[in-house]
């Protein structure tokens, strides 16, 4: 039985109560949470061991009950099909055409669930896309091959969903997932394999000065050795010193592929086999030449191209970090400063000079990695723990994004670790910090300025 009346009441009822409530949730904390969203990967992760670290992955399958659907294997059909009811805000996820379906999670307000998956694939199917669409505040998460990953909820259900890669060696995609909602919020997830080309498409040139170029499908480069099933690493050549590292990959097949520089040991970055290219580059300045290690699968086509650009200043200042507090709680970062003009530097070993200007002095918002920090919070810069440099006469400084003339100075406080304490005493808005760093380790001695985005909220 279904009364109209009654249920139209219920909803003006709901409406008035819903009016009367508080609003906890601000702008600045909304451009946050889209801005830390958009920062991630869609699907291939490149680790940097020394520095940052960025990892994407993600899955799902259900039961019918609370709008968990576990769909069968069966291709996309591209006619029109009847569609249950879906939460309001929040639709279904189009599948790609010519996709197949592996399992979907219909729009559900669940908050706290773990489901485990299974899924027997063809021999041909390399690599398993995972589309997560998530309104309101919460997590989900994946484990798949020994790798957990997650991915946040937003704010806004017209967004498009989070495009997540797993890679297949086994013709296997299993795993769990765990949905982890707050009240009010929706998810849905809808696994599918893609249509992969037939065979490994054209690569093209990263730029810079060429130093490797290896495509295991040709004939004059031989295919990593090693049988059927098997993963195996080989050096495909030498980079030389250099400020930039350029990298070009693509591959098709079984697993990933995967490639380290060696010996710096900085950088390693995993490429999943679709045979969709991918170009990565490296600004990291590594000291001596480096080996290009690559690991793949033996049966996996790949193509790969490595370059530089750039010569290698003579001194590098070392990384300052940022981090944002709130009661002595960490709020935000760490991130690393951007270093331009005015690096003057003298080394142990007698040499001496000022790094020549090769960009604007004060960089440009874009350039900057930021922080968001309450106006009652604190901002904290710590020298890099790894290095041997210790603080001499710092200096801060602010000014508001793109008035650079109202630059004032800010009071700090340092602690017998070196490490600058910053509160904020600057109003609602985005900022570049400015510090102004003099250290010394031994006899050799340098001064550099830092700079960092920051956004101050209410």
């Amino acid at each position: 039985m279904h009364d109209t009346g009654i249920e139209r009441d219920l909803r003006a009822l709901f409406r008035d109560e819903g009016d009367d409530l508080p609003v906890t949730i601000t702008a600045a904390e909304l451009e946050r949470r889209l801005a830390a969203r958009q920062r991630q990967r869609d699907g291939r992760r490149v680790r940097y061991l020394a520095a940052a670290v960025a990892v994407i992955a993600i899955g799902a399958i259900g039961a019918v009950a609370n709008g968990w659907l576990h769909l069968p294997t069966i291709a996309v059909a591209t006619s029109p099909s009847a569609t249950p009811a879906a939460v309001p805000g929040l639709g279904r996820i189009t599948p790609t055409p010519g996709g197949t379906v592996l399992f979907e999670v219909l729009p559900t307000e669940a908050t706290t669930t773990t489901r485990t998956f299974h899924e027997v694939l063809d021999s041909t199917t390399y690599v398993v896309n995972v589309k997560v669409m998530c309104a309101g505040n919460g997590a989900v998460s994946f484990e798949h091959d020994g790798n957990t990953s997650s991915t946040e909820c937003t704010m806004d259900p017209t967004s498009d969903p989070s495009v997540l890669q797993f890679p297949i060696a086994d013709a296997v995609f299993d795993g769990s997932y765990t949905v982890e909602i707050e009240p009010g919020s929706v998810v849905t997830i809808l696994a599918e394999t893609v249509p992969l080309p037939d065979s490994l498409p054209a690569l093209t040139n990263p730029g810079g000065t060429v130093d490797i170029d290896i495509d295991v499908a040709s004939d004059s480069n031989s295919p990593i050795a090693g049988s059927p099933d098997t993963t195996v690493s080989r050096t495909v050549g030498r980079l030389p010193e250099a400020m930039t590292q350029l990298v070009s990959l693509v591959c098709l097949g079984p697993g990933a592929v995967t490639f380290s520089f060696e010996p710096d040991k900085q950088i390693e970055a995993e490429n999943v086999c679709d045979g969709q290219a991918e170009e990565y580059s490296f600004s990291v300045g590594m000291r001596g030449a480096q080996d290009l290690i690559i690991t793949a699968d033996a049966r996996t086509a790949w193509h790969i191209i490595a370059s530089h650009e750039g010569t290698l200043p003579i001194f590098i200042p070392p990384s300052l970090f940022l981090t944002t507090l709130l009661a002595d709680q960490i709020r935000d970062g760490p991130i690393t400063g951007e270093t331009r003009c005015g690096v003057s530097y003298h080394l142990a070993d007698g040499r001496s000079g000022t790094e020549p200007c090769s960009s604007p002095a004060i960089p440009d918002p874009p350039d900057l990695r930021s922080v968001t920090v309450p106006a009652t919070g604190e901002v904290r810069f710590e020298m890099d723990p790894a290095t041997g440099w210790v603080n001499l006469d710092p200096s801060v400084s602010a000014w508001p994004v793109g008035d650079p003339a109202r630059s004032a100075p800010l009071l700090f406080t340092t602690d017998a670790a070196g490490i600058l304490h910053v509160p904020v005493s600057l109003s609602e808005g985005s900022y570049i910090y400015r510090v102004d760093l003099s250290a010394r380790d031994g006899t050799a001695t340098f001064r550099a300025p830092y700079f960092f985005l920051v956004n101050v909220e209410p």
